[in-house]
């Protein structure tokens, strides 16, 4: 059975659902594709490496990730620390966050050049420009052992995930980038995330040569989605559906679609089912809603 390995920052995510109540679970995008990976491929061994503190929230953390089939065992406990925190908050369908994650045990460990992320080489690695953003200064520490785990013959996945408060440099972002882009076989990028990183300036069609990629796979909003792999394109246009929250979609779509082809779906096939996923996402509050409690 193949094994994957999702690394990056898990959090408590807060969502505020009347005048005074709140809505608390746990979330992070890289926990988000994770779940989703092993919702759509369930023979797969599926692995969440984040940064744990020694509170009782990280330890509810690690039971959340089993009740998914996410492991997240191995994950690191960093005594005296604590996980991030976001809220989000949603207008018309639309999220604004607003973070506590500056000593999170995620961003600790992650910035830690002794950090080791791999034991034997899993199948596929997931990373995102979210995870690249906590690791910070460290992140091409990051990239080097994510280079030698592609080396040893993992396949990397890659989102391109760009959070512009997290990413203050942008050129060191872009450079990061480019370099997760060019060990990743297969990568999902926004037309958000590109206008941002590099202000429309570039050219899609070029990137399968340019960095190897084996297969891109292009969201635009409403816009049909475009997979651009050996030559070809394929596009699938989204249904409209109504939309309570988007938090969290992207991720379910890209690991929705990882699964899927990870089991040997073909690309329409995949394509198909990931937007199914990700139109279900949008219709609940939160990222992890429509597994944890299915309507």
């Amino acid at each position: 059975m193949p094994t994957v390995l999702a690394i990056g920052e898990s959090m408590i995510e807060l969502q505020q659902t009347g005048a005074h109540a709140l809505l608390w679970t746990f979330a992070g995008d890289a926990l988000n594709c994770a779940a989703a990976v092993a919702a759509a491929h369930p023979s797969a061994e599926v692995e969440h490496l984040t940064g744990l503190g020694d509170d009782e929230h990280s330890a509810g953390l690690r039971d959340f990730c089993t009740a998914l089939d996410v492991d997240a065992s191995r994950s690191p406990v960093l005594p005296g620390k604590s996980l991030g925190l976001y809220w989000i908050t949603t207008e018309d369908g639309d999220r604004r966050f607003t973070y506590w994650r500056n000593d999170s045990a995620a961003r600790q460990l992650f910035r830690s050049n002794e950090m080791v992320l791999f034991g034997p080489t899993p199948d596929l690695v997931i990373i995102s420009g979210i995870t690249l953003a906590v690791a910070g200064p460290a992140a091409p520490q990051l990239l080097d052992q994510i280079e030698q785990a592609s080396t040893a013959g993992a396949k990397i996945a890659y989102d391109t995930n760009h959070r512009p408060l997290l990413c203050p440099d942008i050129e060191a972002a872009r450079a990061h980038a480019e370099r997760a882009l060019s060990l990743a076989d297969i990568v999902h990028a926004s037309a958000d995330d590109l206008d941002e990183l590099w202000g429309g300036d570039t050219t899609l069609d070029s990137w399968p040569q340019t960095f190897g990629i084996t297969e891109l796979i292009v969201t635009d909003g409403d816009r049909p989605v475009r997979v651009l792999s050996n030559g070809s394109e394929a596009r699938a246009q989204p249904d409209p559906v109504p939309v309570v929250d988007t938090a969290g979609a992207g991720d379910a779509f890209f690991g929705t679609y990882v699964g899927h082809r990870l089991a040997e779906l073909p690309t329409m096939e995949a394509l198909a089912r990931a937007l199914e996923v990700s139109s279900e996402v949008v219709q609940s509050p939160g990222a992890l809603t429509y597994l944890i409690d299915p309507a």
